[in-house]
């Protein structure tokens, strides 16, 4: 499918199109909070992630970007669907490969304002312009629509007339199994739901993940220099948006003193190296300039500060220039 320069149309170019049951079963738009949405993810994540969309969209930031974005504006045409106005949350769920064969499986829910006929119509277009096959089965009396994005299938779901599902297969269909009550939620996950509990679940972005020790064993024997991030054990991310600049704040889990100290030290250098490979961008040293990595018993923590002016001048310089071609 055609590259859209924007998340937001990516998701709804790719979602477009798909039936399912018709009762509602997950939060209405509008009126969902975190929890709502965190109580639909599985027990077997190793990790979830949360998106306030709504709060998102109301940064000046995001404001400019949509409503100067012709591709954007164009979706709004065929849809109805206007970010500022109808994207509310994402909540999402995602497992770690169990082998090197295997690979990372996630799903999340998207909670907004739609009209399922404009969207059928729009991806029934784009799949037709594509030569794309769609399949359809059925499950748990959901109906799971999926096609194939690259080398990637991609499955999708309404849920109700405020949720749609999407992601890898085995993922959605946990996600079902839990709205249909035939699993447990991602709250019977008590280490994981012991995490989340720690992250600022009041930053538009926030997430947290548990590490599979044989996932870090196999990434750090191929990369020496990644040795420091073999005793990490779990990490919490979020961003926010406030006073006209993006906050960051990670903090990264396992290790003792020592080992936290060793590895915000490699962090550092890697800061560094990055500042010095940009040196003819002048963005790319003031956004480096603009983290900092501190260690302590209990964690390393990686924060940042990044002014709107700076935001935009960092998309500046990566959007394709005219009279060049948009990466596919």
């Amino acid at each position: 499918m055609k590259k859209i320069i924007t998340l937001f149309a990516i998701v709804f170019m790719v979602i477009a199109g798909f039936t399912s049951c018709g009762k509602s079963v997950g939060p209405k738009a509008g009126n969902a909070q975190a929890e709502n949405m965190l109580k639909l993810l599985p027990a077997n994540a190793d990790g979830v992630f949360f998106i306030d969309l709504e709060r998102a969209m109301d940064t000046e930031f995001a404001r400019k970007t949509i409503t100067e974005d012709e591709d954007i504006q164009a979706f709004i045409e065929q849809t109805n669907i206007d970010p500022l106005e109808d994207l509310f949350f994402l909540a999402g769920a995602l497992t770690q490969k169990e082998s090197e064969e295997d690979k990372e499986k996630f799903a999340f829910i998207l909670n907004l304002n739609y009209d399922k006929d404009e969207l059928l119509t729009l991806i029934r277009e784009k799949a037709q312009e594509e030569d794309q096959e769609i399949t359809e089965t059925d499950y748990e009396g959901h109906t799971i629509y999926a096609m194939w994005e690259d080398d990637k299938e991609i499955s999708l779901s309404f849920i109700d007339e405020s949720n749609i599902l999407v992601g890898e297969k085995t993922q959605a269909q946990a996600i079902i199994d839990v709205i249909e009550k035939k699993k447990e939620n991602f709250y019977s996950n008590e280490t994981l739901a012991d995490l989340v509990s720690k992250t600022d679940k009041q930053a538009i972005f926030w997430g947290a993940i548990l590490f599979a020790p044989e996932s870090l064993d196999e990434m750090t024997s191929d990369i020496p220099m990644l040795q420091d991030l073999k005793n990490l054990q779990a990490a919490s991310i979020a961003f926010d948006y406030k006073n006209q600049a993006l906050l960051a704040d990670i903090k990264l889990m396992g290790g003792d003193e020592t080992k936290n100290k060793n590895l915000a030290d490699f962090l550092v250098g890697i800061k560094g190296f990055a500042g010095l490979m940009a040196a003819d961008k002048p963005e790319i040293g003031e956004l480096m300039n603009a983290i900092t990595i501190t260690s302590g018993p209990e964690n390393v923590q990686i924060s940042a500060n990044i002014p709107e002016e700076l935001l935009n001048s960092l998309k500046s310089e990566i959007k394709p220039k005219e009279g060049e071609e948009d990466i596919k």
